[in-house]
């Protein structure tokens, strides 16, 4: 049987990043989770959770809400 206790590890810490040419661009990653795929993928409804939409002009006032847990405030989606 093969042993799979990790003895050695390294966290952020432990390593020292340099930053170097890259011919990485930022449009070339894809930042979206399962989640985000599967509810484009119409697999998904998150609409049960969403409890209010409002404008973006609401938002300052919509997080006030939010945080305070006041109305029932669960999700606020904000339109542009």
């Amino acid at each position: 049987m093969e042993n799979k206790i990790i003895t050695d590890a390294v966290t952020f810490d432990d390593v020292l990043l340099l930053p170097a040419r890259s011919d990485f661009l930022p449009i070339d990653s894809d930042t979206r989770t399962r989640l985000t795929r599967r509810i484009e993928q119409g697999e998904i409804d998150p609409s049960f959770v969403i409890t209010h939409n409002c404008d973006l002009d609401d938002g300052p006032a919509m997080y006030k809400k939010f945080r305070d847990k006041e109305d029932g405030c669960i999700k606020v989606v904000l339109r542009p």
